[in-house]
């Protein structure tokens, strides 16, 4: 398994590592988890996921951008 934990939760860890390291391939591939976790995340991730998301948004390129700030 590529990625850390599992979940949304884990998405979030998996995505801010990526983004923080400026590495696309890994950024594209924990995007695309959490978009695919998101629909089954429990409000205590939602709440824990927003700020840390938030924290990243700036380093993300403009058209995952805006759904990571939806999200």
């Amino acid at each position: 398994m590529i990625f850390g934990k599992a979940g949304f939760g884990g998405a979030v860890a998996d995505f801010e590592a990526a983004v923080s390291a400026q590495d696309a391939k890994r950024s594209g591939k924990a995007f695309v988890r959490l978009q695919e976790t998101f629909g089954q995340a429990r409000e205590a991730e939602l709440l824990d996921a927003g700020p840390r998301l938030a924290a990243v948004l700036e380093q993300v390129p403009p058209a995952p951008r805006a759904v990571v700030a939806v999200l």
